[in-house]
């Protein structure tokens, strides 16, 4: 019985985890990297307050990429959630997160198996593309109720005000992850 378990105990070594150390750290740091950035709001439209820009989407963008669209999620969704909590912005949170996922996942699942230049630019169209799609959806939504302003309010706000930060926020996420995950790819990868 004993030669059965160290059987067992051989053939289960060799084999690869799919949560290695180095992947565990690299996503607790791209979450507290997310949680640190998400407090540097920089507005890019003048006479919106509530609209600000914050890079923390970057660190899931760089994660979902390095390894999957789930570790991403996971990172994403981790990050939005301490944020939440520390601002008492659950709401906020919750609105970042769908952008966030809308993003992400079509430029990790793009780039799953392989990670080159013209599927890396595709899946950061699609995902900006998604993401302001995702973006006004939820301002329709939820924006009404946790703002107290009437839906045709946020209607008329739509072309002049949140398309515009919406298409900015999207650019510049999408020159930023490039620029970064081609500096960072033999670290990530390695």
């Amino acid at each position: 019985m004993t030669e059965q378990k160290s059987e067992k105990k051989s053939a289960g070594a060799g084999r690869k985890t799919r949560w290695s150390t180095k992947k565990i750290a690299i996503m607790g740091l791209f979450t507290a990297i997310g949680v640190i950035l998400s407090f540097i709001e920089l507005p890019l439209l003048g006479g919106t307050s509530f609209l600000k820009y914050d890079p923390a989407n970057i660190p899931a963008m760089l994660g979902g990429i390095a390894f999957g669209p789930g570790p991403g999620a996971l990172i994403g969704i981790a990050m939005q959630g301490i944020r939440g909590i520390i601002a008492a912005n659950p709401i906020g949170s919750i609105m970042n997160i769908a952008g966030l996922l809308a993003f992400m996942l079509p430029v990790a699942i793009l780039c799953r198996s392989v990670k080159s230049n013209p599927r890396l630019i595709i899946g950061l169209a699609i995902g900006s593309l998604l993401s302001i799609i995702t973006m006004i959806a939820m301002n329709l939504l939820i924006t009404p109720f946790y703002m107290g302003v009437p839906m045709n309010a946020v209607i008329e706000m739509i072309i002049p005000i949140l398309l515009p930060f919406n298409i900015i926020k999207a650019i510049l996420n999408s020159v930023l992850v490039f620029v970064l995950y081609k500096s960072l790819q033999k670290l990530l990868e390695g």
